[in-house]
């Protein structure tokens, strides 16, 4: 079972993210098509539609966190290797720093078509 603050920081954690896709509604409001793939120069290689990228994305991070909460509270403790908490919190931290990073890319490529 994980811990109440372990819960807290996931929940707020969904938040970020749902409030990512708010942000990245309005600021690429103006793109009918944005990166979804770049190379290793940062270069798009693949475009996809700009409710896409905004608002798929952050959903399926937040089921991904919301299935790895279910594993942690689900799974009996004897299947569990290590703390159920830093599994969650790990999962939370790397969710939003994937989430961080697609909307820099992103960024990054919107001010050049600027």
């Amino acid at each position: 079972m994980i811990s109440e603050s372990a819960t807290l920081f996931g929940g707020a954690v969904w938040l970020l993210l749902i409030a990512s896709s708010v942000w990245a509604k309005y600021r690429f409001a103006e793109f009918d098509r944005l990166p979804r793939q770049f190379d290793a120069s940062l270069k798009p290689t693949a475009y996809s539609p700009t409710w896409l990228m905004v608002w798929l994305t952050p959903v399926i991070f937040v089921a991904i966190n919301g299935f790895i909460f279910a594993l942690s509270i689900f799974v009996p403790a004897e299947y569990l290797v290590g703390d159920p908490d830093a599994g969650v919190i790990g999962a939370s931290l790397t969710l939003i720093g994937s989430q961080a990073l697609i909307l820099w890319l992103l960024d990054s490529w919107a001010r050049k078509q600027s």
